[in-house]
């Protein structure tokens, strides 16, 4: 998949029922769950496991684009909305 993300913009509060991989092409984007963060730059990939609730943020003043690959049984959603947890804002 594709993703765009214009400065500021954040995604909704989710879990993927596999894990999740982005290779960010332009910009830069800060993933924000219960553990903490992580952070990927253009040419720079990051991974998060399977399960944790999560916030993903674009940063920095570029527009973020990014290709991401969540691998999850067909059979699950690939994403679910969550209110089980609160961003502390580490992502700015």
């Amino acid at each position: 998949m594709e993703a765009v993300f214009t400065p500021g913009m954040h995604s909704v509060i989710h879990t993927h029922s596999g894990p999740e991989a982005w290779y960010v092409l332009e910009g830069a984007q800060c993933l924000e769950t219960p553990q903490g963060i992580i952070v990927a730059r253009a040419g720079e990939s990051a991974l998060v496991p399977q399960g944790p609730s999560m916030r993903l943020s674009s940063i920095g003043s570029e527009t973020r684009r990014s290709v991401l690959l969540v691998l999850h049984d067909e059979s699950q959603s690939w994403m679910t909305r969550v209110s089980d947890w609160t961003p502390k804002g580490l992502c700015k």
